[in-house]
């Protein structure tokens, strides 16, 4: 081999090897990012297991007190809390709740605030309530499967409805004019 066909067959290998390099970076560069950005979709949670049997049964009176600790806890000042019961196991109440300034306008109700229910999962003992979560809006997916069982969440989808939450928004409003 002379030395023109050994300078050519460096130079042809190295073009490989940087074709080679280059395709792995790629790959490495295009894996890293559906893994960050994608990441609930391949790697989805399961659903919380909650804490022992999960009943739908209305309790009006745990309910009521979730929803006053809400309103003092987390809503703005002159937003009306309103809550859609979804049901309770041993240690949580999950409800669906939502904090708004209700309006009417020529018999239409509008919000200023929250525009329907979100999920939250309210902590209790006994019948005192101690705090309260809702889903991280980031990570809105995952953090619902942390937080309720999946029956749960699938009741508030079947519950919740922005009409509903306008209406018992203008109806405690109304009531606490009186």
């Amino acid at each position: 081999m002379t030395k023109q066909e050994t300078k050519k067959f460096k130079l042809e290998w190295d073009k490989q090897r940087f074709i080679v390099g280059l395709s792995f970076a790629v790959i490495a560069f295009s894996l890293t990012y559906l893994y960050q950005s994608k990441k609930d979709i391949f790697f989805e949670r399961k659903w919380t297991e909650g804490e022992g049997k999960f009943v739908e049964l209305l309790d009006y009176e745990m309910q009521k007190k979730a929803e006053e600790f809400i309103q003092a806890n987390g809503a703005r000042k002159n937003e009306l809390c309103v809550s859609e019961w979804i049901g309770k196991d041993e240690q949580y109440l999950y409800l669906g709740v939502g904090c708004a300034k209700f309006q009417q306008n020529l018999g239409d109700i509008s919000a200023e605030g929250d525009q329907n229910f979100h999920p939250t999962r309210v902590r209790y003992d006994g019948s005192e309530v101690e705090h309260y979560q809702q889903p991280d809006s980031e990570n809105e997916k995952n953090s619902v499967r942390d937080l309720f069982p999946r029956k749960a969440y699938e009741l508030f989808r079947l519950k919740s409805h922005q009409e509903k939450f306008f209406r018992r928004g203008w109806e405690k409003t109304l009531s606490l004019q009186k």
